[in-house]
């Protein structure tokens, strides 16, 4: 494995959108509504794309949860994950200026998505820990990080990074706005 964690670019950007058209839903709560929006971006305006997958000040667009409640976006970016030159997911970072907390319609500061076919390698745990070293930059103290309870996968590619059930016990919460309950853990940096 050759894991690289990059901000996205036009270069790369045929892979994203391959990924894309193979089916990939590029967030983990994401609605195949989303896939295809950002097939019809991508296709309209590939450098406003790219430019808007870093948004450290909240730019557009707006957030639409599950439920269609739109929320107006909060400081973020992306970044892309290789194993080599073969695409393999991507990760987002969300926060707010000046705090750790987070909106209650915000799933966390750390959301993550793998190509099907590049999981189950160790491909995940090793991205995030690479992306762990952009928050720690930042100055965050810790990161919270939420998953379906029935993701065994992903609760281990959290745990192997450092983290701990928030509270000290594993309990689904609601958060609502449509998103099933979550479990949440937190990664000190």
């Amino acid at each position: 494995m050759d894991i690289r964690v990059i901000a996205p670019t036009l270069r790369d950007l045929p892979a994203y959108r391959d990924a894309l058209v193979r089916g990939w839903l590029p967030y983990a709560s994401a609605q195949e509504s989303l896939r295809l929006s950002e097939l019809m971006r991508i296709d309209a305006d590939a450098p406003a794309f790219i430019a808007a997958q870093d948004a450290p000040s909240g730019a557009p667009p707006d957030v639409m949860t599950p439920d269609g409640s739109v929320f107006k976006r909060i400081p973020s970016f992306r970044r892309w994950i290789f194993d080599g030159d073969v695409f393999s997911g991507a990760l987002s970072f969300r926060w707010l200026p000046g705090t750790t907390e987070l909106p209650r319609h915000v799933l966390g500061h750390i959301g993550y998505t793998l190509v099907p076919w590049q999981r189950g390698a160790g491909r995940m745990a090793a991205a995030l820990r690479l992306f762990l070293n952009e928050a720690r930059a930042l100055g965050f103290p810790h990161v919270e990080i939420t998953c379906d309870p029935d993701n065994i996968a992903s609760k281990r590619v959290i745990i192997s990074c450092g983290g701990k059930s928030v509270g000290g016990v594993e309990q689904p919460v609601d958060r609502g706005y449509g998103y099933p309950p979550q479990l949440e853990f937190r990664i000190d940096l």
